[in-house]
């Protein structure tokens, strides 16, 4: 995922509901704050997750902001 999307931490993106019928009414930006050790997972600020009432099984779309 990380590598796919190139990003680092610090790095902003652009965060979306999964769910295509909410046509972006939970989404927000915020910085990515770190990774997990394999390199592979990307941490988000749990206020912004929060802020969008979504849990950690929540799916979500990500696109990295240039």
């Amino acid at each position: 995922m990380r590598d796919a999307l190139a990003v680092r931490d610090g790095d902003l993106v652009f965060v979306d509901d999964a769910r295509w019928w909410l046509a972006g009414l939970r989404s927000t930006r915020c910085q990515v704050v770190a990774g997990d050790a394999t390199g592979e997972g990307i941490a988000l600020p749990a206020e912004a997750l929060k802020k969008n009432g979504w849990g950690a099984d929540q799916k979500v779309v990500l696109t990295r902001i240039e």
